[in-house]
């Protein structure tokens, strides 16, 4: 008879035990695994709210203005999931695009405000200018969102009621999106998006209910119908600077000049651009269109886009890395340009000369001017090393390449600029001058006080210097 064999009891219970224990590893498992998803997810049975769409992003089937219902919010995505209030398909925007309510009622007060913005933009034809700031106030201690790049368009939302104005320029304060490069959540650099200010006096502002970008490239076309890449080659373009230069009235000479720009050569295959301390050549082999008004140079790392009949974007590379510049046409006289500004220059000094040639202080010593604009200034020992630096001869040649903003012009006459024999060529001890029916005050100027050879600001208490002029 054939005796049946059993499990050994040790074994049996083995068993057991790691099934229990496989039992209790699910049991908490599970239930963990499905809550870091809705964690992630935001998952969840009913409805989260109401959105906005502030700026829809291509085939997504969204409408800048509309209401949404807002299904979850995915962490991943950094994005709302959301369906039209006629549809069920449900659809990705990211979070910056949409502007989010708990209840409809909030949902539908917005969007009745926002209709007038819905389709509005702007765009500026210089790179990071104007930048976007955190608050609408033009002060150093704001902070910075983003220096969008020529060309770039800016979804507008909203203007602040009043103009305001800055320097020589009135305008208003545009609330804005920007979609910029920056450091996500997960510490990767990655596209951004967010709000802030812009202000408005270099933004050309547009509405349209199709693509920004296709708009703001037939704002920027070519408007005589000249071939781009003809329009390239056979014209010379400056530096971006120059034109701000000229309407301000002051150029710089030393960055200034005709040798400055870019400078085709399709006989020869060349490009060669020149800025200031700076010459690249670029010897080509052959031209390819890439895309809309984009070539690439071959035989050579050079691009460059068309933007309009007047300006280019040029890319290209040197040992420091890459670089990318915007030029422009102009049809001015550079060097009679640069010919004025010398007059104009020689005029202020030639005003202090006739006055003197003498300038005396009681404290500050004695500035002696002469003919050829060179100058000799004696015991000024209490300006040691706050405003002069040590070891200076006390002689050298004074010049005026400097100009102040509107918001001092009630204050101060102008700025002068005193280059020390011994000292850095380039670096002068500047003041604004104020003169009195005597003499003259001078208020010292730091460096960093002065943005693109134009004094905008000055300390709350700077040094302060009394010069009466005499004839010995």
């Amino acid at each position: 008879m054939e005796m049946k064999r059993y499990p050994e009891k040790s074994n049996w219970s083995s068993n057991l035990l790691l099934m229990q224990k496989h039992n209790r590893i699910l049991f908490y498992t599970i239930p963990c695994l499905l809550l870091f998803f809705c964690i992630l997810f935001h998952c969840g049975t009913g409805l989260e709210g109401y959105g906005v769409v502030l700026w829809a992003e291509k085939d997504t089937g969204l409408v800048n203005g509309n209401i949404v219902k807002v299904i979850s919010e995915s962490l991943i995505q950094d994005a709302y999931i959301v369906t039209g209030e006629n549809t069920k398909e449900k659809v990705f925007i990211k979070l910056w695009r949409l502007e989010f309510f708990k209840s409809k009622k909030e949902a539908e007060r917005f969007a009745e405000k926002y209709a007038p913005y819905s389709g509005m933009y702007a765009f500026s034809e210089k790179d990071g200018t104007p930048p976007v700031r955190e608050i609408p106030e033009n002060s150093s201690s704001v902070k910075i969102i983003s220096r969008p790049k020529a060309y770039q368009p800016l979804k507008i939302l909203n203007k602040k009621e009043e103009p305001v104005k800055i320097d020589e320029m009135t305008d208003y304060w545009y609330q804005v999106l920007v979609e910029y490069q920056g450091i996500g959540k997960d510490g990767q650099y990655k596209l951004l998006g967010g709000k802030g200010y812009c202000f408005g006096h270099l933004l050309e502002i547009f509405q349209t209910d199709g693509d920004p970008e296709e708009e703001i490239r037939k704002r920027t076309a070519t408007e005589t119908g000249e071939d781009p890449l003809e329009n390239l080659l056979n014209n010379v373009f400056r530096p971006v600077y120059f034109i701000e230069m000229i309407n301000s009235g002051r150029v710089d000479p030393d960055r200034f000049k005709s040798a400055i720009g870019f400078f085709p050569e399709p006989m020869a295959n060349r490009i060669v651009i020149s800025l200031p301390g700076e010459r690249y050549t670029f010897d080509y082999t052959d031209i390819t269109r890439v895309r809309y008004n984009y070539y690439s140079f071959q035989g050579v790392d050079l691009r460059i886009e068309v933007l309009s009949s007047t300006r280019i974007s040029v890319t290209y590379m040197v040992k420091s890395g890459q670089v990318n510049t915007t030029f422009i046409k102009i049809n001015a006289d550079i060097d009679a340009l640069v010919e004025r500004e010398l007059q104009i220059r020689d005029a202020l000094y030639e005003d202090f000369f006739i006055r003197g040639p003498v300038l005396t202080s009681s404290a500050y010593g004695k500035i002696v001017l002469n003919q050829d604009k060179t100058f000799t200034w004696i015991n000024f020992d209490k300006l040691i090393p706050a405003v002069i630096p040590h070891e200076i001869s006390g002689r050298g040649k004074i010049d005026f390449p400097h100009y102040i903003s509107s918001t001092l012009k009630d204050n101060y006459d102008g700025v002068i600029t005193f280059y020390f024999t011994g000292y850095s060529p380039d670096a002068g001890v500047n003041f604004l001058y104020k003169k009195t029916e005597k003499g003259v005050r001078l208020f010292y100027v730091k460096e960093e006080l002065i943005e693109e050879r134009r004094v905008t600001k000055t300390d709350l208490n700077p040094m302060v210097i009394f010069f009466t002029f005499s004839g010995d």
